[in-house]
């Protein structure tokens, strides 16, 4: 039995856009933990060594993240998480405004902070897993 010729086309677009368009992007995910806690909310950033590359990251929650287009090679990662400070402060800057949480970064800065972090990861070409356990010490 023969296919119609539109099925054979769409089929054949179905799996190139499975597969990729060689563009050289791969995909990480994993989990992250701090003191064997999941990191709820925050975000990932890969940052390249060579300064070249394109940085790439994608947003943390309930401990799990998914950088869609990371470029491979070596990487410096950051790693950054929010939480409440137990202050208030105003939302905008009028009398009349609602406050909110002030929130302060909830990682050390050798994980949070671009030029103290001791995170790296080399991204491999392809889709890659990366879990990260930060302890505090």
């Amino acid at each position: 039995m023969r296919l119609p010729r539109c099925v054979f086309s769409l089929g054949c677009l179905a799996l190139l856009a499975a597969v990729g368009c060689g563009d050289g992007k791969t995909t990480v995910g994993g989990t992250i933990t701090f003191d064997d806690k999941p990191v709820e909310q925050g975000a990932i950033t890969f940052f390249p060594t060579d300064g070249k590359s394109p940085t790439s990251g994608s947003v943390v929650e309930n401990g799990k993240y998914f950088v869609k287009d990371a470029t491979p090679g070596d990487m410096r990662v950051v790693i950054t998480a929010s939480k409440p400070s137990g202050k208030k402060k105003k939302l905008y800057d009028t009398p009349t405004s609602p406050t909110v949480d002030e929130m302060v970064e909830a990682l050390p800065a050798k994980f949070s902070n671009n030029e103290k972090t001791e995170l790296t990861f080399t991204v491999p070409s392809g889709a890659a897993t990366k879990n990260f356990d930060l302890k505090s010490k």
